[in-house]
């Protein structure tokens, strides 16, 4: 069990005890740990098929201020899997339409939107006003690119990725502040040293990718950035999980000690 990321906000509302009751009989959560949700700051990079479901669990939750960051807009390919946005989203940019469901779904959550694609100066300065970054990107540079600006910056990093009928979910933390909190030093580097070569694993568009599967592993990063605010259950820093859906099997694999 880590201990928790952000302190609790003001005292819950009449209207906030009856909306997260279920999650407040959690323990190692109580109310004292909803007020870590509505006080926290998550950025999620990417409102595609892993951003769709984290974004509406992470807003569901109560998070009170996510950040969005997409410079795409939508097409109708993009659908079976990016269950944020609606066919009449369609041409629209990303981070408008999803920025609009999660404001339809949880008015206690604030919405900042970065229609924009990072750089390493842009990602440094951004995630210095957040308490955890959320990866749900779908390319190998972008990801390098946000786990060394999280490594500069000591922000917590939750990390996704799928192919085909698989995923992959971990937890990335490294530098002073994750010392300053007793987690190990864990960087992407650890589990993936360098990006495959080109042209050896497809992705973005010509990616394949099951639509639930990305279900399943977006909603499992929200899991892991709730852990990371509240300070319960134990975070995959230094494990991965694995899932195949074809093989109907799930592994947590350690890959640093």
């Amino acid at each position: 069990m880590t201990r928790p990321l952000v302190s609790p906000g003001p005292q819950l509302t009449a209207e906030q005890r009856e909306r997260y009751a279920r999650p407040m009989l959690l323990p190692g959560i109580g109310e004292e740990g909803q007020r870590r949700f509505l006080a926290a700051r998550v950025l999620v990079i990417g409102a595609g098929g892993l951003g769709s479901p984290a974004l509406l669990y992470l807003a569901g939750q109560g998070i009170g201020h996510l950040g969005i960051v997409d410079s795409d807009v939508l097409e109708s390919s993009n659908l079976h899997r990016q269950v944020i946005h609606a066919v009449a989203a369609i041409g629209r940019a990303k981070v408008d339409s999803a920025a609009e469901r999660v404001r339809g779904l949880n008015p206690d959550v604030e919405v900042a939107i970065y229609r924009e694609r990072l750089t390493q100066e842009r990602a440094v300065e951004l995630f210095g006003e957040y308490d955890v970054v959320v990866d749900a990107t779908d390319n190998f540079a972008t990801r390098y690119l946000i786990n060394a600006a999280a490594t500069e910056t000591g922000v917590p990093e939750v990390w996704g990725s799928v192919l085909g009928a698989t995923g992959q979910v971990s937890t990335f933390w490294s530098g002073a502040a994750a010392a300053a909190h007793g987690t190990p030093d864990v960087r992407l580097t650890d589990l993936h040293p360098a990006p495959p070569a080109d042209g050896v694993i497809p992705v973005g568009a010509a990616s394949p990718v099951i639509g639930p599967l990305t279900g399943m592993v977006g909603s499992l990063m929200a899991g892991e950035v709730t852990k990371l605010v509240a300070g319960y259950g134990e975070p995959l820093l230094g494990r991965v999980a694995y899932l195949d859906t074809a093989a109907a099997e799930f592994r947590d694999i350690q890959f640093k000690k």
